[in-house]
């Protein structure tokens, strides 16, 4: 028959609302420890009970053993911790090396062996194993020690005061995840792609935990220190404190010229200094050019020593000594030619183009052609196509989008005339309907005759010529003076 103790729980801050019998246990959830009621009969109080935890693995942690290393024989009631112990162990043993298993659970490298060895000698185990030196198999991870004791002449463990035998409850290669982790607690079956964890204080019971959450949009505004909602920013600007926020502002702090640069100092610099470092002042200061140095490139112990007449246009090469450079005239002639990027040349091209066809392009398809076909582009396969033209869609004009001869069948005569009502050009008659005329100077109107148009006007209409300021006599003619026409009378048969 199961028998089952319950416990009342709560918060410590929730105990003045916990009644509790004499001697009866309460949990308190947030001090992971046990209170004891004690009830006078008249006022309820509290005995906290201390006692020694237990791990994972049902073992007392050392922080909860009374471990002394000042403790010597006749100390009852306290422990030596393992670094302790080793020492004690190992005072005036004799260290021998390395040793490791050998794969195998034998007498490992160097082979050991009870009943073999001086008392105290010991080796320190460089790779984890298991080994067997005559009296049973022994497990040994890196760091212990095999020490050899006379008083049972056998080789023995030394636990490594650094050695680790569990991780979290794991042992061997451990692997630990985020829901090994006491106070993180990673659903499955909502956990997906970018989840990051965050604090409830409600999970576990309410005792808290990380728990996984879906991400979410966060922008700079959402930082409590930056401020981008009462003023909105504009092209260019920066965050700039303002004394309570970060705020966008324009950048004004750009710098001008170089001596606006912090390590920069080129007060009283003149024509043709260059900046040098100074370590002595922890800046660049402006100098004159090391001696021997003019700033040209020519005159250098490696390049040429003058620019002379026709070194236009040429280019800088290393020399065939390879200790300098020279100026040459480079030409395709001078320049060798690669497998790929092959030179252009007008004779190449007019090679390649004679010897092509009009298949050889990349997006045309020329398939058993004949007579009079056309090339069509074919959406679904992105190619020019070889059809009979009796295929082509457009074969009347009326198939034309902007022409529209099915509405009013054209009759003999007629010319297409733009519809801008309904943007088409239609069949109509090839006449102006335009009858409306306006009579001007030199020009009347017969409308009773037929609507015919007559002139009557003199040559003195011409905006050039000019009759009126001087009238014309007999056998006068017309000779410009410079700025019209005028009447000129002829003497003696010249001008």
């Amino acid at each position: 028959m199961a028998i089952s103790i319950q416990l009342k729980r709560g918060p410590s801050t929730n105990l003045g609302n916990i009644t509790a019998k004499d001697g009866e246990l309460v949990w308190l959830t947030d001090e992971k420890r046990f209170r004891v009621g004690s009830d006078d009969g008249t006022t309820q109080s509290w005995q906290t009970l201390s006692y020694a935890q237990i791990d994972s693995n049902g073992l007392v942690p050392s922080t909860q053993l009374p471990i002394d290393d000042t403790a010597g024989v006749g100390d009852t009631g306290k422990l030596l911790s393992a670094d302790e112990i080793a020492n004690r162990l190992t005072s005036g043993a004799t260290y021998l090396g390395l040793w490791n298993p050998d794969g195998s659970g034998g007498p490992g490298t160097p082979a050991l062996s009870d009943g073999t060895g001086d008392n105290g000698d010991f080796y320190i185990v460089e790779t984890g194993g298991d080994a067997d030196f005559g009296s049973g198999t022994i497990t040994f991870i890196e760091g212990d020690r095999v020490m050899y004791q006379t008083s049972d002449n056998t080789w023995k463990r030394i636990v490594s005061a650094n050695s680790v035998d569990s991780v979290n409850g794991q042992t061997g290669v451990v692997i630990l995840g985020m829901n090994d982790i006491n106070d993180v607690i990673i659903d499955s079956g909502t956990l997906a792609a970018d989840d990051y964890i965050k604090w409830d204080p409600t999970a576990d019971g309410g005792n808290g935990a990380w728990v996984n959450a879906a991400p979410q949009s966060v922008a700079i505004d959402d930082l409590s220190d930056v401020d981008t909602t009462t003023v909105a920013p504009t092209v260019g600007q920066t965050l700039k404190w303002d004394g309570t926020n970060w705020t966008p502002q324009d950048d004004n702090n750009s710098i001008a010229s170089l001596d606006d640069i912090g390590d920069v100092n080129v007060t009283g610099v003149t024509d043709g200094q260059i900046i040098v470092w100074d370590d002595a002042s922890g800046e660049w200061q402006a100098s004159d050019l090391p001696t021997g140095v003019d700033g040209t490139f020519i005159g250098l112990t490696d390049t040429p020593s003058a620019y002379n007449s026709g070194d236009a246009g040429k280019f800088v090469k290393v020399n065939a000594a390879e200790d300098g450079l020279e100026f040459v005239e480079v030409t395709t002639d001078g320049i060798a030619e690669g497998s790929t990027n092959l030179y252009y040349t007008d004779a190449r091209v007019d090679g390649r183009i004679a010897a092509a066809n009009i298949e050889d392009l990349a997006n045309v398809t020329v398939t058993s052609v004949s007579d009079n076909e056309i090339l069509q582009w074919n959406s679904s396969t992105s190619q020019w196509e070889n059809v009979a033209i009796s295929n082509v869609t457009v074969q009347s004009i009326d198939d034309l989008d902007d022409v529209d001869t099915s509405t009013t069948a054209p009759t003999d005569g007629q010319t297409l005339k733009w519809d801008a009502a309904n943007s088409q050009w239609v069949p109509a008659d090839d006449i102006d309907t335009d009858t409306t005329y306006t009579s001007g100077t030199g020009i009347f109107i017969d409308e009773e005759g037929g609507n015919s148009i007559n002139l009557d006007a003199g040559i003195d209409l011409l905006t050039d010529v000019d009759t009126t300021t001087t009238a014309p006599s007999t056998d006068d003619v017309l000779s410009w003076d410079g700025t019209n026409w005028v009447p000129t009378a002829i003497d003696g048969g010249q001008f």
